[in-house]
């Protein structure tokens, strides 16, 4: 194969990326400006790396940089441990900073926080000498191209990842390497939910190597909260670490080596004392006032139970939010014990309202709770009982005693005076004088009229006995009121305090 000044062309092997290539040298000053190329590389192998030279042709000398990092590279396995000796134990060191609390999840025990995690631990193969590269002490390159320790979490909450892949580490020229980076992890934490909202918890972060044991890495740490940023809910009280080693059954008798962060909380509740105690103490206290309401309003039983109502339904959002165990908090405690008593103030205002709508046409007030209940403890709370029924006057049951009839129809008069309604001259009472006259039709006329006065005087009677009886079952009624009121303020008290106590 000849070019336009038949000549023939010089097929020369090259190699680019691991294969072989033919690039035909056309013109003879390429080849004059190979040759130089190669005689100045030829001069120059004997010296140390220096600063980059560009020629005419455009190629550049690598950096120290560049050639530090091919020569620490070349022949690099990330998958072996590096160590010369394979007895030799790595140890890593780790520091966590706790930056902030993203979420604490009292239902499904979970805790996310966001941390500053920095491992450092020294790698044999990573050494160098800074003169032999223009004083070059550090380079810093991705963490996938070196060995890594492999440090997971072991109780994590969500899906297990390496979080130390894909970052930037920093390699001192004596071997330490330096990775640093923020991390969120999602770990599983008891949250011991008894005092809420006045609890403090305790998490656990546990660090170590999966699959090195205790004799090729021996992991150490420390932690720190000085550059903790409160979430507004949870303040930390202390950070903690702890080394551990540990033996697990799926390979017995080796030892394991991990790191444990106790991660001290204390929970901010005024947000839950506005949101669910206020409510709650109010609608106990407001419950107080069913027993104040009289009865003839018709809202006493209707009051009671949208109180219920409106515990349940706190009560009901306060179960959402915790974890469904058997540790019951305290706050949870106090919803049911008020909803426990709203039902019962609502029980004893039914039987209230069943008492002072009793009257004389069910039956009369037992003589045992007009003794114990009407008159001593209705003197308790200072109700004016009257110990008998007032009797109508003499006067007024003169005109009913001033004439007898029996059944022949003979009216005569008695030895008591006229009645009072009718003048002592007047004809109408010289009737008795006079029984032969013909006087029948007069007769026969205050016969009815004293029938119907009898009549009259028999229903007010019985009318007056039944108000009597009524305003009886009143006041039982509203004594039992009071009572159940006093009583009901006890419990409160005592359920508060008891929880108060416990807490």
């Amino acid at each position: 194969m000849k070019n336009k000044w038949n000549r023939p062309i010089v097929m020369a092997p090259h190699k680019y990326n691991g294969k072989l290539l033919t690039t035909g040298l056309c013109k003879p000053s390429t080849l004059i400006l190979l040759g130089v190329v190669l005689m100045s590389e030829a001069c120059g192998g004997t010296q140390t790396h220096t600063r980059p030279s560009t020629f005419a042709t455009g190629i550049r000398e690598r950096t120290n940089a560049e050639q530090l990092l091919i020569d620490l590279l070349t022949g690099y396995n990330p998958l072996l441990r590096p160590v010369y000796n394979d007895s030799t134990t790595t140890d890593v060191e780790m520091l966590l900073l706790v930056s902030q609390i993203l979420n604490m999840d009292e239902r499904y025990q979970k805790l996310n926080i966001n941390a500053w995690v920095t491992l450092i631990w020294h790698d044999e193969f990573l050494v160098w000498d800074p003169e032999r590269y223009g004083g070059l002490k550090g380079i810093k390159l991705s963490s996938n191209q070196i060995w890594l320790p492999q440090v997971i979490l072991y109780n994590n909450a969500e899906e297990y990842e390496n979080f130390l892949e894909d970052h930037i580490v920093k390699i001192d020229n004596n071997g330490t390497v330096l990775w640093a980076a923020p991390v969120v992890f999602h770990s599983n934490c008891q949250v011991n939910v008894r005092n809420f909202p006045f609890d403090k918890q305790m998490c656990e972060l546990k660090f170590g190597p999966w699959q090195y044991s205790g004799a090729e890495i021996n992991i150490s740490g420390k932690g720190d909260n000085s550059v903790f940023t409160t979430d507004g809910e949870w303040d930390m009280v202390g950070l903690t670490a702890q080394s551990n080693i540990e033996y697990y059954p799926d390979d017995p008798g080796v030892p394991y080596t991990d790191v444990t962060y106790n991660v001290s909380l204390r929970r901010r509740p005024l947000f839950h004392i506005i949101n669910l105690l206020l409510p709650c103490g109010l609608l106990t206290i407001g419950s107080m006032l069913v027993f104040f309401l009289p009865v003839d309003s018709g809202e006493k039983l209707s009051f009671g139970i949208t109180i219920l109502l409106s515990l349940t339904v706190f009560l009901l959002l306060l179960a959402e939010s915790m974890p469904p165990s058997s540790v019951i908090p305290l706050v949870g405690q106090f919803y049911a014990i008020s909803v426990v008593l709203v039902t019962l103030s609502v029980t004893a205002s039914t039987v209230v309202v069943n008492l002072h709508h009793s009257g004389p046409t069910r039956s009369k007030v037992p003589r045992w709770a007009r003794k114990w209940i009407i008159h001593r403890l209705g003197s308790l709370f200072g109700f004016k009982v009257k110990t008998k029924t007032e009797q109508p006057s003499k006067e007024k049951m003169k005109v009913f005693k001033t004439y007898k009839v029996n059944l022949n129809d003979n009216f005569r008069p008695l030895d008591s005076p006229p009645s009072p309604l009718l003048p002592r001259n007047s004809p109408d009472v010289k009737f008795s004088a006079n029984r032969s006259q013909s006087q029948a039709p007069c007769h026969t006329d205050l016969k009815l009229i004293y029938k119907e006065l009898k009549q009259i005087r028999a229903y007010f009677d019985n009318k007056s006995t039944e108000d009597d009886e009524r305003h009886e079952w009143h006041l039982l009624a509203t004594i039992v009121d009071r009572f159940c009121l006093v009583i009901y303020a006890v419990f409160i008290a005592i359920c508060s305090a008891m929880i108060t106590v416990l807490g």
